[in-house]
């Protein structure tokens, strides 16, 4: 597996390349990073060339500046608890 650096629009993104074959983009969910595809990734690069990047913020990728940061967003953070609490069925007193 090889680790590369790309600059894409003025940010350096981190990405693991795997495997040999046609080319295969596997993309990370919130808030995962390039490893949660590593099993996958085991299974597909005999068939395969596999991109895998940290999304621009995450991981070894370049974070954003100011308020769009996912660290600096109380308000983002407090509806996605909501979210969760709802989905899971839990009533909040």
């Amino acid at each position: 597996m090889d680790h590369l650096t790309i600059r894409a629009n003025g940010a350096a993104f981190h990405v693991a390349r795997a495997g040999k074959g046609p080319p295969l983009l596997l993309l990370h969910g919130w808030p995962e990073f390039w490893l949660t595809w590593e099993p996958v990734m085991e299974r597909l690069a005999d068939r395969y060339t596999l991109f895998v990047p940290d999304l621009r913020g995450f991981s070894d990728s370049d974070k954003p500046d100011g308020r769009a940061r996912p660290q600096q967003s109380g308000r983002r953070r407090s509806c996605c608890r909501r979210r969760g609490d709802a989905a899971a069925g839990e009533k909040r007193a």
